[in-house]
């Protein structure tokens, strides 16, 4: 009887020893994923265009008309990401934001600045990639 006490005990011991190892080891994984979380968002500045705000741009400013791959729509027939006026920057600013006359391509000077529209362009050129 003594012996199967004893090893009851020492077996809940170790179980539970067991588990409370794994739950330490569970919460220092998690401080130290988030740590390098912290660490990552702390470098990314909010200042500079990146491909992923330049998605979630063309998403809700673009996409309508150009389509959700930049294949071109009715509306815009061509395929936006193989076109030259994507690559030089300057053109494709002027016009993102004065618009194209003569054509459905209104300006978007109100809404985007030029820090969105180079996110918008940086995008665009990361699909080429592909």
């Amino acid at each position: 009887m003594l012996s199967t006490l004893s090893d009851r005990f020492f077996d809940a011991f170790f179980v539970n020893f067991h588990m409370v190892s794994t739950r330490i080891f569970l919460l220092f994984l998690c401080v130290a994923l988030a740590a390098c979380n912290v660490q990552k968002m702390e470098t990314m500045s909010v200042e500079t265009p990146s491909v992923k705000q330049g998605f979630e741009l063309y998403g809700k400013y673009c996409h309508q008309c150009h389509g959700l791959a930049a294949t071109g729509s009715p509306l815009a027939r061509f395929q936006l990401s193989e076109r030259e006026i994507v690559k030089d920057q300057n053109l494709f600013l002027s016009l993102v934001l004065k618009g194209r006359e003569g054509t459905y391509m209104k300006g978007f000077e109100k809404r985007l600045n030029q820090k969105h529209i180079e996110a918008i362009r940086l995008y665009l050129l990361s699909l080429n990639k592909e």
